[in-house]
């Protein structure tokens, strides 16, 4: 593709005498990667933390227990200039891998090569470029909602940039996104297409209840040719009834089953779910959201929601994810009482509230028409 790194590897043995000089040719293995000078900003093989930026060049087969010792340098060819000598950085016994590395200031071109000791078979090991100079990308995504009703249809969307920002656009065959549901079946959305602020859209329908986990995976092109991850972001939606289902256990709220106007803060711990399994806390009727929180190794959590404050009346706490069989998904429930604005933590005023202070508005005005009559019966003192 034009504008593209390619890179070829090819793995030559010593009976290709031709690449060699003579005096060489049958002394071992000649190892070649073609490298192109400038890596484009999509290839997954930037490096990270120390390696970062820099051209790193893999050898395996070697150290160990192969017997093969890993050559003391390799070399490359610099553009513009003469080969350069890259020397061996770390020779790890316990992958059979060495590592050879340039700083990213030097612009290769051409081959770089290596030569192996002649125990090194080619057709199983693998000389090839790590990674380089070059700007990762970066994914991410949201969805329409944070939790959603099972059977209903929302939608992803998410942009595609390198780590400064620059959308990367016309990217297809590159990206997927792909989901994994709470009873571990899984789903790859095929066809997405970055726009030309490389931003892309998918529709996704909770099939299943519980979380629903969704990755957006880019893969660039590296030199090799081989599938690398280049960038990749995880969000979270929650598939739940549209009414509340059957409880599997209490849920229990350090306020109790009654929530008062002022605070509406409330600990809400449960138990009984898988080690380490993530929890959504909701209340309904209308499902909301409240938060989500990780079971400890024992499977239980305890976390502090806040009860929206729209909400008043009766209502339900739900605690939902997966149960302890690490198949099903567990619910905890508890009903609560939301106190309106200006009421107390008392019961909410309904119809029947309304009755009775009707009734005692009646009994006291009442009593105040008696106090009255018996006091004009009293006598009057004289003089008055």
């Amino acid at each position: 593709m034009s504008g593209k790194l390619r890179a070829v590897v090819a793995m030559c043995a010593a009976a290709a005498g031709w690449l060699l000089p003579p005096s060489t040719a049958n002394a071992g293995v000649l190892a070649v990667v073609t490298v192109n000078t400038n890596l484009p900003t999509d290839w997954a093989g930037c490096g990270e933390g120390e390696h970062a930026g820099k051209w790193r060049f893999y050898l395996t087969g070697v150290a160990g227990t192969t017997g093969v010792q890993p050559p003391a340098k390799i070399s490359a060819k610099v553009q513009s200039a003469g080969p350069v000598d890259i020397a061996l950085t770390l020779a790890d016994d316990a992958t059979h891998t060495a590592f050879y590395e340039l700083a990213s200031s030097a612009k290769l071109t051409g081959e770089a090569t290596a030569q192996i000791d002649q125990a090194w078979t080619a057709s199983a090991n693998n000389f090839g470029l790590g990674n380089g100079p070059c700007e990762p990308t970066r994914v991410t995504m949201t969805a329409t909602a944070p939790i959603v009703v099972f059977g209903t249809t929302f939608t992803v969307a998410g942009r595609l940039t390198t780590a400064a920002g620059v959308p990367l656009a016309d990217k297809a065959s590159q990206f997927r996104l792909h989901s994994i549901d709470a009873d571990g079946k899984g789903r790859e959305f095929t066809g997405l297409h970055t726009d030309s602020d490389g931003r892309f859209t998918t529709a996704v329908t909770a099939e299943s209840f519980g979380p629903l986990y969704l990755t957006g995976e880019f893969y660039g092109e590296p030199p090799t040719g081989s599938a690398h991850t280049a960038s990749a972001a995880t969000i979270v939606v929650w598939s739940v009834p549209a009414a509340p289902a059957a409880a599997s256990g209490a849920l229990v709220s350090s306020a109790g089953s009654s929530i008062g106007s002022g605070a509406r803060k409330t600990v809400v711990s449960g138990a009984g779910f898988a080690p380490s399994a993530d929890v959504a806390i909701s209340v309904y009727s209308t499902p909301q959201l409240l938060g989500t929180t990780v079971c400890d190794e024992s499977g239980a959590f305890s976390v502090e929601v806040t009860i929206p404050a729209d909400l008043s009346g009766n209502h339900q706490l739900v605690a939902s994810g997966i149960a302890a069989d690490h198949e099903s998904v567990r619910y905890l429930e508890l009903p609560i009482t939301v106190a309106g604005s200006g009421q107390g933590g008392g019961l909410p005023l309904t119809g029947d509230n309304v009755w009775a202070l009707m009734a005692l508005g009646v009994l006291l005005s009442a009593a105040g028409a008696a106090l009255v009559f018996w006091a004009g019966l009293r006598p009057r003192a004289s003089g008055v």
